[in-house]
């Protein structure tokens, strides 16, 4: 049992895969609070045209992070329920 686990040689670099639950459902809650975060702020306006810049690649990172953390969540379920 302390074998590292090792990373597919096959899986992109950009691509997210958790090692452990926790941590992918900590990165999907983090997803959530940019998205809220940056929609909040540019929907209650009166910023400027560089907050309005930040919150918008805010936003985008945000759905980004989201759609790998919950990609690579369903990767790890998915090897977790095929190891048994």
């Amino acid at each position: 049992m302390n074998e590292k686990p090792t990373w597919p040689a096959d899986e992109p670099w950009y691509q997210f895969t958790p090692r452990n639950l926790g941590t992918g459902y900590l990165t999907l809650a983090a997803a959530g609070l940019l998205l809220v975060w940056s929609g909040v702020e540019l929907t209650r306006g009166g910023l400027g045209t560089g907050q309005t810049v930040l919150f918008a690649i805010i936003a985008v990172c945000g759905l980004v992070m989201l759609f790998q953390s919950a990609f690579g969540l369903k990767k790890l379920l998915r090897r977790r329920n095929q190891q048994g």
